[in-house]
Formats: C-alpha cells, sequence, structure tokens
C-alpha cells in the first residue's frame, strides 16, 4: 500500500501534565491550555486537507517536525511531542494510538524562525504485525 502522507502547518507542542485541582465537589484533572489549544488546532488542519476517517489496523508512522521556540534549549522533549500527536490524532487519524506498532520521528528543525510544521507518513503494518506476533 501506498503511504498517507498528511503535511500539518501547525507548531507541534509536547504533551503536558494532567493538571489537578480541588474543589467542594472533588478532584478535577484537565489538559493545560496550551496542549488543548494544540488538539484543537491539529484536528483542523486535519479537517482542512481534507482527512475524515481514521485508519484501523495495525500501523507504522513516521513523524517529521518542525517547531518554533524561543530557542534552541527550549525545543521539548522528542518523546512529549510525539505523544501530543499520538493523542491528538486518537479518534481522527486512526482509531486509537496503540495500533501504532512502529514508530519513526524526527525534529528537523527547532528555533524562533522555524515555521511549525507536522509531516505525518502512514503505512499499514499488517506483515510487520505478524512478524512480531502482534493480534490485528
Amino acid at each position: 500500500m501506498t503511504p498517507i502522507v498528511l503535511d500539518l502547518p501547525v507548531n507541534p507542542i509536547p504533551q503536558g501534565r494532567p493538571r489537578v485541582t480541588f474543589n467542594h465537589r472533588g478532584v478535577h484533572a484537565y489538559k493545560p491550555a496550551p496542549v488543548s489549544g494544540f488538539y484543537e488546532s491539529f484536528r483542523w488542519a486535519l479537517k482542512a486537507i481534507g482527512h475524515k476517517t481514521p485508519i484501523d489496523g495495525p500501523l507504522d508512522v513516521t513523524f517529521r517536525f518542525w517547531r518554533r521556540c524561543r530557542s534552541g534549549a527550549n525545543r521539548g522533549d522528542l518523546s512529549n511531542i510525539i505523544k501530543a500527536c499520538e493523542d491528538a490524532g486518537n479518534g481522527y487519524i486512526w482509531i486509537d494510538d496503540k495500533q501504532i506498532i512502529r514508530l519513526t520521528a524526527t525534529l528537523e528543525s527547532w528555533g524562533p524562525k522555524v515555521n511549525g510544521r507536522i509531516m505525518i507518513e502512514i503505512r499499514h503494518a499488517e506483515g510487520l504485525a505478524k512478524e512480531v506476533n502482534v493480534k490485528t
């Protein structure tokens, strides 16, 4: 199968830790505002390029990131950037990110003059799933 390539003009951000508040009704957990805003931008970009149906089955996914940030030292943790994209793609690109059985990721460029962008290449990985005895 030819890969599906999604090129999203969205600045990637690292997945933040959930926040917790306490009040008279109990405990409330929520995502930090930048993460919620990223999810919304990510999903709008998917709609804008015409991606409509989540992909089923085991997947081989490659992420390439270009990140606008204040400085090189503030580029963010690559694994947290990946997690934010995986979670934002749940129900939109794939049914659930647990379908990803092979993952490659590269932080291509970062800094204050970089245009934020995410490129995602998706391939079905049925052959790979059989090699490692993963139920499909």
